[in-house]
């Protein structure tokens, strides 16, 4: 392995392998550790990609933020994670799923999803802005932190746009971020409604020595009539694994301009912050691959 933090700082490396066992014939080293070199050089020489790494912001800490990070962690400690929402609060119950197949819902058959073919979706690497600052960033109703996209279709019928709804889910629900849970959970083919219960990977850095990463669940509900589309986002939370410690929490207590934003609403918290952030990204593209499938 690299030792590229002795002190004092080596000016060669050596490497050790078993040439014949683990490598093929002719493979050039210096290529198979270009990126580890590069990676270990940006972090030793830019402090801004140090900071990144650490899900640090750039912006000087006052006195006053640091007592507020302080008491974010002691709450979060006592309070947050005790109150967290389990990771089968975010699907639907057997019991709801009773009540709803007697009321025209029912599980998807297969052949009624048209099936389309995947498209990869693209890294957001939008810097931090006003976007995630805003007061209405993170809309809570009721209690709940809930997205809405109010969507026009004109020419398009229920049914059609229904359909097309059927045939966008079932590609979503097998990306390649999704686990295993995500799925079209019920549908009313009477009134055009689709429930769909979501699980995938919310990726926050990804190096070549590193992976921070947490498990994003929550459930679209879909209502389908003529020339219109509505979609609600809600029931948001996370599963957040580091080393042998895995914490969950709700967004409501988690992501929210209380518990994620500084009291002058001009930067961020750490941790907190980079939940808020990924998670509005990720409704963003949600809610614009939506709008760029169905107009």
């Amino acid at each position: 392995s690299i030792n590229s933090y002795a002190n004092p700082p080596k000016e060669e490396v050596t490497f050790a392998y078993q040439y014949l066992q683990t490598l093929p014939y002719g493979t050039d080293i210096s290529q198979l550790c270009k990126l580890a070199v590069d990676d270990l050089t940006k972090l030793k020489t830019d402090i801004d990609y140090v900071k990144q790494e650490l899900g640090l912001t750039s912006d000087v800490a006052t006195d006053e933020d640091v007592d507020e990070n302080a008491r974010e962690a002691e709450a979060n400690t006592k309070d947050v994670i005790e109150n967290i929402q389990s990771k089968e609060d975010s699907g639907v119950t057997d019991k709801t799923r009773e009540e709803d197949v007697t009321n025209n819902w029912k599980a998807p058959e297969e052949s009624e999803i048209a099936i389309v073919k995947e498209e990869t979706r693209k890294e957001d690497d939008t810097q931090l802005n006003d976007k995630y600052l805003a007061m209405d960033a993170v809309p809570v109703v009721d209690g709940d932190v809930c997205w809405k996209l109010s969507l026009d279709v004109p020419g398009k019928s229920s049914s059609q746009i229904y359909k097309e709804m059927l045939s966008f889910y079932n590609t979503l629900t097998r990306g390649k971020d999704m686990l295993e849970r995500s799925k079209i959970a019920l549908v009313n083919e009477n009134e055009h409604k689709i429930a769909v219960v979501m699980q995938e990977w919310l990726v926050f850095s990804h190096t070549f020595i590193s992976l921070d990463r947490a498990e994003l669940n929550y459930v679209l509900q879909t209502v389908c009539t003529d020339e219109h589309l509505e979609v609600i986002m809600q029931r948001v939370n996370y599963t957040y694994t580091q080393g042998n410690k895995t914490e969950r929490y709700k967004a409501e207590e988690w992501i929210t301009d209380d518990v994620a934003v500084n009291k002058k609403h001009t930067r961020l918290y750490p941790i907190c912050g980079k939940f808020r952030k990924k998670t509005i990204d990720r409704k963003d593209e949600l809610f614009k691959d939506i709008k760029a499938y169905i107009l």
